[in-house]
């Protein structure tokens, strides 16, 4: 059963990272896989349901997210649970302030089940990919923007 867990500090305060990450409409600015999203409604919020569409795939797979947002704690949590292709998943988004900067922690606790988990090495590697890749392009996009 994976579990990809990825740091990372960027140079934001924890509010600014918080409000952009919490709002998921802006993630096809930081995570190129995603092609659509759907939300039930906004602002976020415990019992808002997300769906995107992604190009991610392992092996036929397409790693699509069809989540509930099942704990918001502003400035602090975001907790999803729903599935992740065809497997359950929990992902959890942690923010903690480090002086004016936010140390942005991002879980993903993948189930694959018995008869899946020769690939689970597959979809962890996939997976931290993904998730080093998208971290670092909200570091990028997020510190970018104060500069301008």
């Amino acid at each position: 059963m994976p579990v990809i867990e990825h740091s990372i500090t960027i140079n934001r305060p924890v509010g600014e990272v918080f409000r952009f990450v919490a709002d998921f409409r802006n993630d096809p600015q930081w995570q190129a896989d995603v092609q659509k999203i759907f939300q039930t409604e906004t602002p976020t919020r415990v019992g808002v349901m997300l769906t995107e569409t992604r190009s991610t795939r392992v092996l036929n797979w397409r790693l699509d997210l069809n989540v509930d947002v099942v704990e918001f704690q502003m400035n602090k949590a975001i907790h999803l649970k729903g599935v992740l292709g065809q497997f359950p998943v929990q992902a959890t988004y942690i923010f903690e302030s480090a002086r004016g900067a936010t140390q942005l922690k991002q879980t993903f606790d993948i189930r694959m089940g018995f008869l899946f988990s020769l690939f689970s090495p597959l979809m962890t590697g996939v997976m931290r990919r993904r998730t080093t890749t998208t971290l670092e392009k909200l570091k990028g996009l997020l510190e970018s923007r104060a500069e301008s």
